[in-house]
């Protein structure tokens, strides 16, 4: 008899004594003596060894989800008397309280094929079940920009494009794509001039601008209306991603140096707290002008882009960074390849990618959106305390067990087939307090979690 290290309750073999031992390749998982097959970031040796049956750089990677599924395409609007070709390229592409903003960018007309900037912001509510984009506020400045929600709760936006560059910050409540305006903030002008950069948001709430004409950081502290300096990256760059992930840290992937004419495979980690920045395992592919996200997951994704740094020769891949492990794995490519679109985590945690460049519309600006996650739908959108409820679900894991929790209980499942669909039910706890509630589906093999709203009546 043996002892478990973790639980000190008596074992009855080495395969559930809490350690690493005989031919296991992690703690009572993996190797040809157990039959327990190791979870995601556990260590192995080979793709059996793995749950997922997929094995990477000595560590267990997520299983990938069957594809990327459509979404609603963006359309195609008049402005000045021109109809505008749908689509969208090196815009804001933003996420916030349900509803997702594509702003400005390049657009192109169908009278004469001209490329132009244009001063449009297009939304859609997916939070209310919206299957079409809306026509919201229209910024004030035709051009390229970025920006993300500020720690103030409104959207805001600076940078340009390479061809008008503006240095000037603009604000806009984000609970109002229309009826309202864009405003120009007084004295609050970014530091340095920049275009193609990044803008994740930390921890903190404040909107960092990194690369794009300069390697210095700054961060937008929307509460207080400052610009704080923060920790510089190594090299600057033009058409890089940069993300916050699950750990807190911002990731700083790719992009084009100065002069340079090709993108490079650079991987950084900024700690804001220690103020330094880390470089990391490299990308697998120098790339720029990527979609890119940190996902509920923990992984960063990398989605489409250029090798080349030709923005009208994308490509369709999906590399994932793993920080945890300092690992990277791939998942399903998207249907449309592209560059300078952009990636953004909808409310209920799929990623979505939006429009760009792609080959698929002869190197032209691209209305494409893209969706990477389950989807869950379930039977009925408001159920009572105690009542059991169907659903069904799309785009899991093949053959994988999926779960439903409402904080952190199981309350209910299934287990998708070799397609990846899935019938489902759960049962809403007795005693739970009338109002919306949250719940998270996951199965075990790709383990991305997403969420689906209730109300409990």
């Amino acid at each position: 008899m043996l002892c478990n290290q973790t639980t000190h309750m008596c074992a009855t073999s080495v395969c559930d004594d809490g350690l690493k031992d005989s031919t296991e390749s992690d703690i009572d998982c993996g190797g040809p003596t157990c039959g327990a097959r190791c979870a995601a970031d556990q260590t192995c040796s080979i793709n059996t060894d793995c749950r997922s049956g997929v094995c990477t750089t000595g560590f267990c990677q997520k299983a990938s989800l069957p594809a990327w599924i459509d979404g609603p395409p963006l359309p195609a609007w008049f402005t000045t008397g021109t109809l505008i070709l749908p689509g969208r390229a090196d815009g804001a592409y933003i996420s916030t309280g349900g509803i997702i903003y594509v702003i400005a960018g390049w657009g192109e007309t169908v009278s004469n094929g001209q490329e132009k900037y244009i001063g449009h912001m297009q939304y859609l509510n997916v939070a209310a079940g919206d299957t079409a984009w809306s026509e919201g506020d229209t910024f004030g400045v035709n051009d390229g920009c970025n920006g993300n929600v500020g720690s103030d709760g409104n959207l805001w936006l600076s940078g340009g494009g390479s061809l008008n560059p503006n240095i000037h910050i603009f604000s806009h409540p984000a609970n109002m794509p229309t009826g309202s305006t864009w405003t120009q903030l007084v004295n609050g002008d970014p530091p340095i001039q920049r275009s193609n950069f990044a803008a994740p948001v930390g921890p903190e709430g404040w909107i960092y601008q990194i690369g794009g004409g300069n390697s210095i950081t700054y961060a937008w502290d929307a509460t207080n209306k400052l610009w704080q300096v923060g920790p510089s990256i190594s090299v600057d760059r033009s058409g890089l991603g940069a993300v916050l992930a699950t750990d807190k840290r911002i990731y700083v992937m790719g992009g084009s140096p100065s002069g340079a004419s090709m993108p490079t495979n650079v991987n950084e980690q900024m700690d804001l707290v220690a103020k330094v920045v880390t470089p990391k395992r490299v990308m697998p592919v120098a790339k720029a002008s990527f979609g890119m996200v940190g996902a509920p997951d923990g992984r960063v994704y990398v989605i489409g882009g250029t090798p080349s740094g030709n923005q009208n020769q994308g490509v369709a891949t999906v590399e994932v960074y793993v920080p945890a492990t300092d690992t990277w794995t791939t998942v399903a490519s998207l249907k449309h390849p592209r560059a300078a679109g952009g990636a953004v985590i909808a409310s209920d945690g799929r990623i979505w990618m939006i429009a760009g460049y792609s080959p698929d519309t002869g190197g032209d600006i691209s209305p494409y959106v893209e969706i990477y996650g389950p989807d869950v739908t379930p039977a009925k959108k408001m159920a009572s305390a105690g009542e059991t409820i169907a659903a069904t679900g799309t785009n899991f894991a093949a053959n994988a067990a999926v779960t439903i929790s409402l904080g952190g209980n199981v309350i209910g499942g299934g287990n998708s087939d070799a397609n990846g669909m899935a019938t489902l039910s759960l049962t809403i706890p007795a005693g739970t307090p009338a109002g919306p509630i949250t719940l998270t589906v996951l199965d075990n093999l790709s383990e991305y979690p997403v969420t689906v709203a209730l109300t409990v009546m």
